[in-house]
């Protein structure tokens, strides 16, 4: 077994290991963009619902102006927590980045080591070869 054919399942286990951490970021990507879409959502139904309520605040008894603030506190608290979700997906986010960053590094370093030897096996073959060939010469010299 040659050197590169040894070397061959090292390369497999770091090209495995790149797509793997590129589906990981992508996945983290995606569950990143969901929790900033929900939390602007979440946002603008709020700001809708407070400019809305506003216009009919004179209307309101005082148990339905509790309870509008209340709905509003309760939004609030669904924001924070949202925005702290979104900032916790955000470092995970360049976390997966950085381990596929890392990971894609270390393949491309993988396949350049494999055509280095691959280069260096077959300088070697042919070496062999120009060496049988000088022997052969060589001999058929001496028994002619």
């Amino acid at each position: 077994m040659t050197r590169s054919e040894k070397f061959l399942s090292v390369l497999r286990i770091a090209t495995k290991k790149k797509r793997d951490a590129a589906r990981v970021a992508i996945e983290t990507e995606h569950k990143l963009n969901e929790y900033e879409k929900k939390l602007s959502e979440l946002r603008g139904f709020r700001s809708e619902y407070t400019l809305g309520s506003h216009a009919g605040n004179q209307s309101m008894t005082a148990k339905q102006l509790q309870e509008r603030q209340r709905f509003i506190r309760q939004l609030d608290e669904g924001i924070n927590i949202l925005s702290n979700k979104v900032e916790g997906q955000r470092q995970n986010s360049h976390l997966d980045k950085q381990a596929w960053l890392d990971a894609h590094k270390h393949s491309d370093a993988m396949d350049k080591l494999m055509g280095k030897i691959r280069k260096m096996e077959i300088c070697l073959d042919e070496s062999r070869e120009a060496n049988e060939l000088d022997d052969r010469a060589q001999y058929h010299r001496m028994n002619t």
